[in-house]
């Protein structure tokens, strides 16, 4: 509910979270079973939010779990 919900220009959206850093970027590790690294593409405004393209540049396998 975090990070979805509030703006993180008023919020510490990571406060209270367990998260490490991979090449300088704060990736969320509990109850996550990899993360994807991306470049922004562009971003297409919206009445209500931004659509965010992105290209998929590393991705990490953090738990040998299914997702």
């Amino acid at each position: 509910q975090k990070l979805g919900f509030v703006s993180g220009r008023d919020h510490d959206k990571y406060e209270g979270l367990h998260y490490t850093i991979k090449d300088g970027l704060p990736v969320l590790d509990e109850q996550c079973s990899g993360a994807l690294i991306c470049q922004v593409v562009s971003i297409a405004d919206t009445p209500t939010h931004k659509v965010i393209l992105a290209s998929v540049e590393q991705a990490y396998e953090l738990k040998n779990t299914v997702p």
